[in-house]
């Protein structure tokens, strides 16, 4: 439990707020991204963000994840290649920012 406390601590001190990126940026995902993504004939919402706020269960992926990284820098109609265990293909369907 302290050691939990002290990591909270630590991230306390050292946070930074995630701003979106500059609009000629932004059809790009980057940390912050809400991304719809479709795979395996399903589709879903994911926001990139950083390690301490992951919680896939709830669509939050950090961007150190195999599918972070792999929609990092991609835009609307590519496809991201994630490799976890198997390969998965991701298409990106929207990229969108919650304004700071």
């Amino acid at each position: 439990l302290s050691k939990k406390i002290e990591n909270t601590e630590i991230a306390l001190k050292h946070y930074e707020l995630i701003a979106p990126p500059p609009k000629t940026e932004q059809d790009k995902v980057a940390l912050g991204a809400t991304v719809t993504v479709s795979f395996n004939g399903h589709t879903s919402d994911l926001i990139i963000v950083g390690t301490l706020e992951a919680n896939p269960l709830l669509g939050r992926v950090s961007n150190e994840s195999p599918v972070g990284q792999a929609l990092l820098g991609k835009k609307v109609n590519e496809a991201a290649l994630v490799h976890a265990g198997s390969n998965l293909i991701y298409e990106i369907k929207k990229i969108s920012y919650k304004k700071a």
